[in-house]
């Protein structure tokens, strides 16, 4: 897994692997956020979904 950080969200999905599963496992209206938050790191946007995944339903 690589901690590094990316340009974006787009960079961020397309280059690591981890961030990209995790994407793809949530409900839309998450992915919808967390494209409006546009993170550039797993860590950032991991951390977003721990602390707002009982936000949405899945």
């Amino acid at each position: 897994m690589f901690f590094g950080m990316f340009s974006g969200i787009d960079e961020l999905l397309a280059q690591d692997t981890s961030s990209y599963q995790l994407f793809h496992s949530l409900p839309k209206e998450m992915q919808e956020k967390i494209v409006e938050h546009d993170f550039t790191s797993f860590y950032e946007l991991n951390r977003f979904v721990q602390k707002n995944r009982h936000k949405f339903k899945g």
